[in-house]
């Protein structure tokens, strides 16, 4: 069940933007939901010795053990965790980046050795596990999830992340622009392979009066605009899908594979952007109404 009250808390208090619904696809990369036990029963401990300081060559090493994922698949823990001092612990979104996965140079190992070999840090928050989000809900193909933090960057390399005092796990923020996840998937997925699509379209939302919503807030007798994933090819990730109210018949209207700007800070624009179906709108339409029962 959906905790709305929650979320709405959470926006009040500029912990999440409830605006920025993200997903996993589950099966890609292997991604799968574990219990806590199979979960940390998987986890390998590995121990290195690392500098003290690493701006003072003086004070040595000490041992430190890190929990890491040798496996391929992409693991997923769903677990009551305590974020906010004056609030009961809410579900989070714990994983871990897989030390057999590329990491630049290498897969995880090569990094660890090349960074033991120069003195430094040797692994990253993501090979660890961590809290990467607070969870939505998840059904048999996602996971949907906010990112904490209401202002994402475009992807950097750098990771914000602060370590939580009573689960001992780092919690990543602000660590996607919703914009940037979006076109991820339209330009790996809708452009693919296919011929140069047309000009993308643009709605500005509150030139017409409408605003984005979460998905689980949409009401197709509202002047409401969501974003929500949808199958259009085989053998392949589900793309985000725009889709708008219409208050005068209740009847939604899929607007094309896209994305939207999210207005933040002193802005509060909201655009959507998108590329006409054409011939995947029926398999996409179909695809919607399997999954929200109606559209």
């Amino acid at each position: 069940m959906i905790n709305k009250e929650l979320f709405s808390y959470l926006e009040k208090e500029k912990v999440i933007d409830k605006r920025f619904v993200l997903w996993w696809q589950l099966g890609y990369e292997g991604r799968k939901i574990y219990s806590e036990k199979r979960f940390n029963d998987k986890l390998q401990s590995v121990s290195c010795w690392v500098k003290k300081d690493m701006m003072d060559e003086k004070k040595g090493l000490y041992e430190r053990e890190f929990k890491v994922w040798n496996y391929d698949d992409v693991p997923i823990l769903i677990k009551n965790i305590k974020i906010l001092e004056d609030h009961s612990p809410f579900p989070c979104f714990i994983s871990v980046k897989p030390m057999t996965h590329w990491d630049g140079g290498g897969n995880g190992w090569v990094s660890l050795r090349i960074h033991l070999k120069h003195g430094l840090p040797p692994l990253g928050v993501y090979h660890e596990p961590h809290v990467r989000g607070i969870v939505i809900e998840h059904t048999k193909d996602f996971l949907f999830w906010y990112p904490f933090g209401n202002n994402p960057r475009w992807y950097s390399g750098a990771t914000n992340s602060v370590r939580l005092k009573d689960s001992g796990l780092y919690c990543i923020v602000d660590p996607i622009h919703p914009t940037k996840f979006y076109d991820n998937l339209i330009k790996g997925v809708w452009h693919k392979g296919r011929r140069p699509q047309k000009k993308s379209i643009m709605h500005e939302c509150s030139e017409e009066g409408y605003h984005l919503v979460p998905y689980y807030d949409f009401n197709p007798k509202e002047k409401h605009i969501m974003i929500y994933p949808a199958n259009a090819f085989d053998k392949s990730l589900d793309i985000p899908i725009v889709i708008r109210g219409n208050p005068d018949t209740g009847i939604p209207k899929i607007l094309g594979a896209g994305s939207a700007f999210f207005g933040y800070g002193d802005s509060e624009k909201e655009n959507v952007t998108f590329w006409k179906l054409g011939s995947k709108e029926k398999r996409v339409k179909k695809s919607l109404i399997e999954r929200l029962g109606r559209l």
